[in-house]
């Protein structure tokens, strides 16, 4: 079975070694930007209709709302997140 939790995002640094990696079902894909790997990411969560991992909720509902402007019916409601929406969406 697929959780929220076997999906996660993570952008590592060091002096060595630098990458962007996507873990998916306990395998980890290197990309090449930073942007591909959060956009898989992304796509992995919706292609298997996964709910969004409580700490990050947040931060992934921004990306769906203002990158892919995607609405669901599972989004959950932040007020404050709203408000930056409309402020960035303001002309």
């Amino acid at each position: 079975m697929i959780t929220s939790s076997t999906v996660y995002f993570h952008y590592w640094f060091s002096y060595e070694t630098k990458g962007n990696f996507s873990f998916f079902d306990c395998i980890k894909y290197k990309f090449f930007s930073i942007i591909s790997a959060i956009d898989i990411c992304f796509k992995i969560f919706h292609l298997f209709n996964l709910e969004y991992p409580p700490e990050a909720c947040i931060a992934w509902l921004f990306i769906q709302k203002y990158f892919y402007c995607l609405n669901t019916k599972f989004d959950k409601s932040h007020p404050m997140l709203g408000r930056i929406l409309l402020d960035l969406t303001k002309k």
